[in-house]
Formats: C-alpha cells, structure tokens, sequence
C-alpha cells in the first residue's frame, strides 16, 4: 500500500496490520515536503511525522506494539528514502530537541548542528 500525505492534508492516521513477508508499504509526502522537514516522535505506542511549520501530522497506528503495524518506508519530494528499522534513529535524535515553532519551515540552526549527522545517515 502507499499512502500519500501532502500539505494541507491536515492531521491523518495510518491503520496498517500487514506480515506478510516482503510487503512494503510505503508512506508518501507530497510536493515540497523534503526530508529535512519531518519531524519524528513517538506518542504512547503511535508514530508521529509532523511537517515543519505547519500543524500537519501522519500518525502510524500501533507503530510501537508490533512490525506487523509498521510502513516499512518514509518517501519525501527531495527523492529520498528512509526505512522502519532507520526511523528509532531520528526518533530518538529528536526526543533530545524541542519541534520547531508554529511557522518555522526549516530546521533552526540549533536543531541543524545536532541532527544533520542523524539526518544523513538514515535518509537515502
């Protein structure tokens, strides 16, 4: 399954339970959503994505209490990827900062010096 997201799309929830082996689901942000624009957290046993800047936000379901919930891929306009094992990277690289202010569509310069390694290493 993809699932796409774009701006303006507001605040959706995913609802995925799929094992068997070899799926790929993938979740899809829309034109000028870029990878550096996402904002990773966990919220009880759901995943989080907010977009930078806007009060948008994808919620995986049960992200936390079982793979078989998970979307095994994040894609962004900027042409890259990132994989459900890679996300608990920028997940917890984030819980260490606070999300950027109602408005701000980049990252502040703060927030850059401390997750652009982490951003790197798990965005392909």
């Amino acid at each position: 399954d993809t699932y796409l997201f774009t701006r303006g799309s507001g605040r959706d929830t995913v609802y995925d339970y799929d094992t068997t082996a070899g799926n790929v689901d993938i979740a899809q942000f829309g034109a000028n959503i870029s990878s550096d624009q996402l904002w990773f957290s966990r919220n009880g046993s759901d995943l989080s994505i907010d977009v930078i800047g806007t009060d948008n936000r994808l919620t995986i379901s049960n992200w936390y209490a079982s793979s078989g919930y998970r979307v095994e891929q994040f894609k962004t306009s900027d042409g890259k990827t990132l994989l459900d094992s890679q996300v608990q990277n920028l997940v917890d690289a984030m819980a260490s900062f606070s999300p950027p202010a109602a408005g701000q569509t980049t990252l502040p310069n703060s927030h850059q010096n401390g997750l652009n390694t982490v951003l790197a290493a798990n965005w392909h």
